[in-house]
């Protein structure tokens, strides 16, 4: 699109939206063919919608778990990490399903 008539027909779209007519009344009393206005109202609505948006990482907020520990009655307590063989966890947990 050339500056000029990019700078032309945002003026004009400019004036339509602030008058109170329709495309068309605008368009007769203006002077302008409908069919450039319609591709120019297209053109100009996508070149809106194509507009950059500044966007600002931020770090996230959670941390990372390292390590559950399960607190059992008789003051036990089960601490799993990611080193936790899962076998063995699963017998303990086996073992105990009995005495809880």
């Amino acid at each position: 699109m050339r500056q000029d008539a990019l700078h032309k027909w945002t003026q004009i779209m400019n004036t339509w939206k602030k008058s109170a007519l329709s495309i068309a009344d605008f368009c007769k009393e203006h002077n302008l063919d409908k069919s450039n206005f319609y591709q120019w109202r297209r053109r100009l609505e996508s070149d809106e919608k194509e507009e950059f948006v500044k966007v600002i990482p931020v770090p996230p907020t959670t941390t990372a778990i390292t390590a559950i520990i399960v607190h059992l009655p008789g003051n036990v307590k089960i601490e799993v990490t990611q080193a936790t063989d899962l076998k063995l966890l699963h017998r303990i947990i086996n073992s105990l399903g009995g005495a809880l």
